[in-house]
């Protein structure tokens, strides 16, 4: 086929063939960063079951903005079109692990995961609450269910270590929701700065993460060195980012590249380290 003769992206978004796409580019690294340090952990059991659960986790992932968008009202023929695709893509494969018999613990992760999409899905038809801080740390306790469920698959098995695996990843992405939210709200309050307006709108982050350097503290003193070790070098860096951000917050907004940028390294050390300390255990 003549390269001229391929649809043009205006003539993709009339027909609706263009992709209905999630806009928040750093729920990937969200999706799976903990999917591969459940991986990691587990031992590698079976790489045909990690790709099966990486493809279904993917397709619920996509499918998640055109059942968005059905529910705020905004149907069209590309929403049900791509919304069915990628509907096909997670059933390719999540219904064979789901079948099998060594991955029976993750029907309970599917169901949780489906309350919680649910959940999200409510907020964002009730007028974009999925953007308000519950909305997001609910689609952040979604997203990091991929941890469990890739331990999981990697164990064939179900155990405590694979809770504690997604309620590590929930603390440590929840820390960049509370940071990152610091500079949009910041940014809206720009005609009524003043260090009163700067508290209040710090307060949550506070609150957040000094409650999460508390958590770490007791959590090393009930481990061996090595393994509080890692674990501490596993979070520091979000905390430190946290308090600093809160410390330099202004109203200017930074280049969101970069912040981008910062929290995609910050999710990959935060995967290499836990990892290593998991070892430890």
């Amino acid at each position: 086929m003549a390269a001229s003769s391929l649809p043009t992206q205006p003539q993709l978004k009339r027909t609706g063939l263009k992709p209905v796409l999630p806009h928040e580019h750093g729920a990937w690294f969200i999706l799976y960063c903990p999917l591969l340090l459940g991986y990691a952990v587990s031992g590698f059991r079976s790489s045909a079951c990690m790709a099966l659960l990486a493809l279904a986790a993917t397709g619920l992932f996509l499918l998640r903005e055109p059942a968005e968008l059905w529910m705020r009202g905004r149907k069209s023929r590309g929403t049900l079109l791509w919304g069915i695709v990628y509907l096909l893509l997670a059933a390719a494969g999540g219904i064979p692990l789901l079948l099998s018999r060594q991955n029976h613990g993750l029907l309970g992760t599917a169901l949780t995961g489906m309350l919680l999409f649910l959940l999200h899905g409510r907020l964002a038809a009730n007028r974009r609450q999925d953007r308000s801080l519950a909305g997001e740390l609910v689609g952040t306790s979604a997203l990091t269910l991929t941890a469990p469920a890739a331990y999981m698959v990697g164990t064939g098995s179900v155990s405590a270590a694979a809770a504690a695996l997604w309620g590590a990843c929930i603390l440590f992405y929840s820390s960049s929701v509370f940071s990152v939210r610091l500079y949009l709200a910041a940014a809206r309050a720009k005609k009524e700065w003043s260090p009163a307006v700067k508290q209040r709108i710090v307060r949550s982050s506070v609150f957040y993460h000094l409650l999460l350097s508390i958590a770490l503290l007791a959590a090393d003193t009930a481990m061996a060195i090595p393994a509080a070790l890692w674990l501490s070098l596993a979070f520091l860096p979000a905390i430190v980012r946290g308090f600093a951000t809160i410390q330099k917050l202004t109203p200017a907004v930074p280049v969101l590249k970069k912040v981008g940028m910062r929290e995609a390294a910050l999710s990959l050390w935060f995967t290499i380290a836990f990892t290593a300390g998991m070892h430890f255990l």
